[in-house]
């Protein structure tokens, strides 16, 4: 996070934007957990935040996949 949060006058407070392409983009986490969709990789990435962390760090996952490929899998 102090990444990502370097600027000094953020007060330690930032977003971190991630960009969704679809579950066979994606790879699990080091407990094997693999997010099914952006709604899945956001409660995953949130998990790994600390009670402050969750204060200061709001996560946003943008889902740019493919619709296509989604109503496949349920057609």
């Amino acid at each position: 996070i102090p990444l990502y949060t370097n600027e000094p006058k953020t007060g330690g407070f930032g977003i971190y934007l991630v960009f969704w392409f679809g579950a066979d983009k994606t790879y699990g986490s080091l407990d094997g957990v693999k997010p099914r969709n952006a709604t899945d990789l956001k409660k995953l990435l949130i998990t790994t935040l600390s009670a402050e962390e969750k204060r200061k760090i709001s996560i946003c996952v943008i889902d740019v996949s493919d619709p296509r490929k989604q109503l496949a899998k349920i057609n």
